[in-house]
């Protein structure tokens, strides 16, 4: 879940039930068959109550989207490679658009490259065998045009959490 912050503005207007809405819904959802149950029954209201509420915050802009994140390891991709691309400077947001369309791309940024590091075009493409995602890397940089690419392998994952707000 991604709440939207105001900067510079006054402090949001949320009722103590809208924040505690929020919070419910910026970690992990349960995975039962009726999650917002669940977590309606946490703060004590209903899931009509909840959902009501939920949908007033995504309207009104405190909350951009509720979507699954799902593991890629659980699903069966084994593999998984960062892809950093040197992508023309001109031409890297509306390639970065498009490298975020293909359905194994995970993540993808455009980062300022460093003097001994050129690559400015980020992606995490998964795959279920290193050589899967080597082929489906090959598949995306011809489509894009993009000659020069490396692809760093994860090799063991210390964190993977759900973001949740500070404090």
């Amino acid at each position: 879940m991604t709440i939207k912050k105001s900067f510079g503005s006054k402090k949001p207007r949320l009722s103590h039930r809208d924040r505690e809405v929020l919070k419910e819904l910026t970690g992990d959802l349960p995975t039962t068959p009726e999650p917002y149950l669940e977590l309606a029954g946490k703060i004590g209201i209903s899931e009509k109550e909840f959902l009501t509420r939920a949908r007033k915050l995504l309207r009104e802009g405190y909350l951009r989207k509720v979507g699954a994140i799902i593991s890629p390891s659980r699903a069966g991709f084994r593999a998984n490679g960062m892809t950093v691309f040197k992508a023309p400077s001109k031409s890297v947001a509306r390639l970065g658009k498009k490298l975020s369309t293909y359905p194994e791309v995970t993540h993808c940024y455009e980062r300022v490259a460093p003097p001994d590091f050129p690559y400015n075009l980020y992606a995490m493409i998964h795959g279920r065998t290193r050589k899967e995602v080597i082929t489906r890397v090959r598949k995306i940089a011809r489509e894009l045009n993009l000659d020069e690419y490396q692809i760093l392998f994860s090799t063991r994952e210390f964190k993977k959490t759900s973001l949740r707000p500070l404090g």
